[in-house]
């Protein structure tokens, strides 16, 4: 077999290995040990099928938390378009959705992990579809997404009024409507947990930034570097990373940063006076870091962003995480400089005029 990645991670198209000659043809449609090795891993404990007509569109399906499924589809008679979408909060690719025709000609199968919902529309007179669960089908774990949801931009290939639907398939909310976990759980507003910190040798120096997510069951690690940078720089670019790796509109974030500058110019409106006064401080000086700060906002009126304060190396299990994270980053070689860091010094001394004695 072959097992082909799609433009979302643990999502593939698994072609098998067909046999021909005249009596016709032979294939494995499954087999453990070669999807373990090209795949990954999965215990699968149910099998399904469901027989369709023409137009019919089933989804977008998934089942919540520790009930999520992951599931291997297939056809063996007539032609469906399958679909999966990306639902994981803190995916690069949340949203996004990979479709594949799925028939009794090619064989192809489709391979959807947890965290994912899924669905099909059948493009043939009629379709019989066959699938493996790696769980057991919980009713009060259902979860669903609206078929037509215009965030998604689904191209089902099938007339608008030639579509056939279920009455609880005709009634699902938009993604956006959802706040979800990495497991498809649909619940109250679950918050994002965000913790940051950024490091530079010598202020001004070798520096880097560190990043940890947290969102329900799921967590993700970032951090990068310059070769030459200042801390306060660091400590914001962190904040940004973070947040724009959030790709659920208007999300819940909590950000604990242990920068004193980063956390007051946010809670203590200082932020709100630089930018109301064209970026200038108090004593008519420019803002510093004022490309970060714009940045900042960008992201920043996205969502519902709350910040605290932590005191930086006192035992904090994420905070010191962020700081491992930051000061490798500081220690990698080939760095690049911080770019808006080197244009700021020199506007600086570009606005210096020596007038000598």
């Amino acid at each position: 077999m072959e097992a082909r990645k799609t433009g979302i991670e643990g999502v593939f198209i698994i072609e098998p290995r067909l046999f021909k000659d005249d009596r016709g043809y032979f294939f494995e449609s499954f087999n453990q040990k070669e999807f373990d090795q090209k795949v990954g891993h999965v215990d699968f404990v149910q099998d399904n099928e469901s027989k369709s007509s023409y137009g019919v569109v089933r989804g977008l399906h998934f089942q919540k938390g520790v009930h999520a499924q992951s599931k291997l589809v297939r056809v063996v008679k007539g032609t469906v378009l399958d679909v999966a979408v990306d639902i994981r909060p803190l995916s690069p690719t949340f949203g996004q959705h990979v479709s594949v025709v799925l028939s009794e000609e090619n064989h192809l199968q489709f391979f959807i992990p947890r965290g994912l919902a899924h669905g099909f529309s059948v493009l043939s007179e009629e379709a019989i579809f066959q699938y493996k669960c790696d769980n057991f089908y919980c009713k009060e774990s259902e979860g669903a997404i609206a078929w037509d949801d215009p965030d998604l931009g689904i191209d089902w290939q099938v007339p608008a009024d030639k579509v056939i639907l279920s009455e609880k398939d005709s009634r699902h909310p938009r993604l956006k409507d959802l706040v979800l976990e990495r497991d498809g759980a649909s619940a109250k507003a679950l918050p994002i947990f965000l913790y940051t910190d950024g490091a530079a040798s010598g202020n001004p120096g070798p520096g880097g930034y560190g990043v940890v997510l947290k969102c329900g069951t799921m967590g993700k690690e970032m951090s990068g570097g310059f070769s030459l940078t200042t801390n306060n720089r660091m400590e914001l670019l962190a904040v940004i990373t973070g947040l724009e790796a959030i790709r659920r509109p208007n999300a819940k974030v909590e950000v604990f940063s242990d920068s004193s500058y980063v956390v007051k110019a946010v809670n203590e409106g200082w932020l709100a006076n630089w930018e109301r006064k064209g970026w200038k401080k108090s004593d008519k000086k420019p803002v510093e870091n004022q490309d970060l700060w714009q940045r900042f906002l960008g992201v920043f009126r996205r969502h519902d962003v709350t910040f605290h304060w932590i005191k930086g190396h006192a035992g904090h299990p994420e905070n010191e995480r962020c700081d491992s994270l930051a000061v490798a980053a500081a220690a990698a070689a080939g760095l690049p400089e911080d770019e808006g860091y080197v244009l700021s010094k020199q506007a600086r001394q570009d606005n210096t005029i020596d007038f000598g004695e």
